[in-house]
């Protein structure tokens, strides 16, 4: 063996390939996140996505932890129920941790929900401006996906 090349120096070279060889495959590799809402549908959202909605909305999504007045007590009528999953759908098309694949998919489950919200409201809702705003968002956003 020669005096240079110790087994030491053997197994630190070994392992000093391995990992230059492990940092080279991982910024090969695209760098792609989990899907954090993979299995959670907009009607389920996590616990993370509730403070981002209108109170009312926190109150239509977890009844059992938030308090106050839900979509209900504006006069929209039972169908409003799609608006708050629409919403949740409309911040997961904002999210910029997603692929726009999936990105347009969330958005379309907004448009969805509001095209069915606005067909289906009662002419006393009082949260009319709420969906004017959501549907503008969600033409802001389709227009930043394409």
């Amino acid at each position: 063996m020669h005096p240079s090349r110790t087994p030491r120096t053997g197994r630190r070279r070994h392992l000093l390939s391995a990992l230059l060889l492990a940092c080279a495959a991982a910024v090969a590799a695209p760098a792609q996140a989990a899907d954090p809402f993979q299995g959670r549908n907009e009607w389920n959202p996590l616990d993370v996505e509730i403070p981002m909605l209108p109170p009312y909305c926190q109150v239509d999504l977890r009844p059992q932890q938030v308090r106050g007045q839900g979509t209900a007590a504006f006069g929209c009528g039972e169908r409003f129920n799609h608006f708050c999953p629409g919403l949740v759908a409309l911040n997961r098309a904002m999210s910029p941790l997603l692929p726009v694949q999936r990105r347009r998919f969330f958005l379309q489950e907004a448009a969805g929900h509001l095209r069915y919200t606005r067909a289906h409201w009662s002419p006393q809702c009082r949260l009319g401006a709420d969906v004017q705003a959501a549907e503008q968002k969600v033409e802001l956003v389709r227009t930043l996906l394409r």
